[in-house]
C-alpha cells in the first residue's frame, strides 16, 4: 500500500516531536498504474486456463482410448502365424525384429540392419556470448554490455551476420553434409509387417560407428565420430564431425499393440477418434504395456497441470493490485486469505485450476470430478462459515439477540 507522508501535519505523533499524516492513494490511481501488469496477467491467465482445459481434455480422451483398447485387444500367441479372424482388430504381438535391406552410408563405410539409422552432422562455428555488468554503487546507471566470441560444434548454422561484431567472426552459410534419417524398406516382427507409423515410433537412438578408417585424408575416425578436418585437436571454422545412430536393431525383441490389416500392423482408431499404437522394446504383457501408457499419461498430465497452475498464479500476481482491492472490499475474500494459505493469488489459482480439472472429468469419472470440485470449494466454504460465525458474534457483541 502506497502512503504519502507529511511531517508537522495534524495526525499521529512522529519522532522528534513531528506529527505524521498517512493518506491512502485512490484505488483508481493504483489501477491505472498497474494496467501493463494487468494486461500481462490476463494474458497469462487465459494461456494457463487454456492449457489446463486442453490438457484435461487430452488426458480424458487418452485414458478412454487406453481403456477401450485394453478391453478390445487380442493377445496373439505367436507372431509367426497371421490369423485371418483378427483382421481389422486390435492385437498384441511380440517377437524378433527383422529388417531389409541393410542401411548403409557408403561415404563413411557404415552399415547396419535396423529400422532407422540417423546421420548427425555438426559444424565448427563461431558463437557469440553476451554478458551485462551493472555498478552496485550507481544502480540507476545503465548496465555495461560486453560480447565475447568462442568456437563450438553446432547442429545448425549460426548466423554470424547478426553478431554485434560480425567482422572477423564469419561462419559458413550452410552445412555441406546434411543430417538425415534412413528408414528400412521392410521391417517385420515374425510374419507381421510394420507400417510407416510404427517405424516412426523407434526413437531411442544409440550411437555406433564403423570398424574401418574411411578413404581419404580429410576424413578421420576418432572416438566413434568421423571428422572432416586437417587436425582433430585443432579444427578450423567450417570443419565437420559426423556421428551415426541406430534405432530398432534387427534381432532385438519388440512388443507391439496395433490394428492388424492383412499382414501389416497399423495404428488403431478408437471410438473417440484417437489413434492407439503402443511400441515397447523387449517382451511385454498386455497389462504391462497399458499400465506403462497410463503412467506416461498421468506424468504428462500432472506436468502440464503444474505448468498451467503456475501460469495462472503468475497471472494473478501480475494483477495483484486488483486482487488486493477485492480483498479490501470483500469480507469473504479477507476470510479466504486468513485461512493461512499465504495469499489470495495462491488460493484463487489453485481453486480455479481444480475447477477446470474437475469439470473436464465430470462426464468420464463423475465421482473423481465431484471430489476435485469439493476440494476446490473448500477454502471458500470454510471462509463463508467463518464469516457467518464472525458476523453472528459481532451482532451479539453489539447487544442484538435473536428470538428465544
Amino acid at each position: 500500500m502506497h502512503r504519502a507522508r507529511y511531517p508537522d501535519a495534524p495526525g499521529s505523533r512522529g519522532s522528534g516531536g513531528h506529527t505524521t499524516h498517512f493518506v491512502r492513494r485512490p484505488v483508481r490511481e493504483q489501477m491505472l498504474e498497474s494496467i501493463p501488469a494487468v494486461v500481462v496477467g490476463i494474458t497469462l491467465l487465459l494461456v494457463g486456463s487454456g492449457l489446463l482445459f486442453w490438457n484435461e481434455g487430452r488426458a480424458v480422451q487418452t485414458s478412454r482410448s487406453l481403456d477401450e483398447g485394453y478391453n478390445a485387444v487380442i493377445r496373439v500367441a505367436s507372431a509367426n502365424i497371421i490369423h485371418e479372424e483378427n483382421n481389422h482388430k486390435l492385437v498384441q504381438v511380440w517377437g524378433t525384429l527383422a529388417t531389409s535391406p541393410v542401411l548403409t552410408d557408403d561415404t563413411y563405410g557404415v552399415e547396419i540392419s535396423a529400422v532407422r539409422m540417423k546421420r548427425r552432422v555438426q559444424m565448427y562455428q563461431w558463437i557469440e556470448e553476451e554478458s551485462s555488468m551493472g555498478s552496485e554503487e550507481t544502480p540507476g546507471m545503465p548496465t555495461d554490455t560486453s560480447f565475447s566470441y568462442s568456437f563450438a560444434w553446432r547442429d545448425k548454422v549460426v548466423d554470424s551476420s547478426s553478431f554485434n561484431i560480425p567482422w572477423g567472426h564469419n561462419n559458413p552459410t550452410s552445412i555441406p553434409v546434411p543430417t538425415i534419417i534412413q528408414v528400412s524398406e521392410t521391417s517385420k516382427v515374425g510374419a507381421y509387417h510394420l507400417s510407416p507409423a510404427i517405424k516412426e515410433r523407434f526413437t531411442e537412438f544409440i550411437s555406433f560407428s564403423g570398424d574401418e578408417q574411411p578413404e581419404g585424408d580429410d576424413i578421420k575416425l576418432h572416438g566413434g565420430m568421423y571428422y572432416i578436418t586437417r587436425d582433430i585437436y585443432n579444427p578450423d571454422i567450417g570443419d565437420l564431425r559426423i556421428q551415426f545412430y541406430f534405432a530398432g536393431r534387427a534381432g532385438e525383441v519388440v512388443s507391439i499393440v496395433g490394428q492388424q490389416v492383412g499382414e501389416t500392423l497399423h495404428p488403431y482408431l478408437t471410438s473417440n477418434g484417437r489413434e492407439l499404437l503402443i511400441v515397447h522394446m523387449g517382451k511385454r504383457t498386455v497389462e504391462e504395456m497399458f499400465s506403462s501408457e497410463h503412467a506416461q499419461n498421468r506424468f504428462l498430465t500432472w506436468s502440464l497441470r503444474v505448468g498451467g497452475w503456475f501460469l495462472m498464479f503468475i497471472g494473478l500476481t501480475c494483477v495483484t493490485n486488483i486482487v488486493n482491492s477485492l480483498v479490501v472490499c470483500s469480507p469473504l475474500m479477507r476470510d479466504v486469505v486468513a485461512l493461512g494459505l499465504g495469499s489470495a493469488n495462491l488460493t484463487l489459482s489453485m481453486s480455479t485450476s481444480l475447477i477446470i480439472v474437475g469439470g473436464a472429468w465430470a462426464v468420464y469419472r463423475p465421482g473423481l470430478a465431484l471430489l476435485i470440485l469439493i476440494v476446490a470449494a473448500l477454502p471458500f466454504l470454510r471462509a463463508a462459515a467463518r464469516h457467518s460465525s464472525s458476523e453472528g458474534f459481532s451482532r451479539r457483541a453489539n447487544g442484538f439477540r435473536g428470538s428465544p
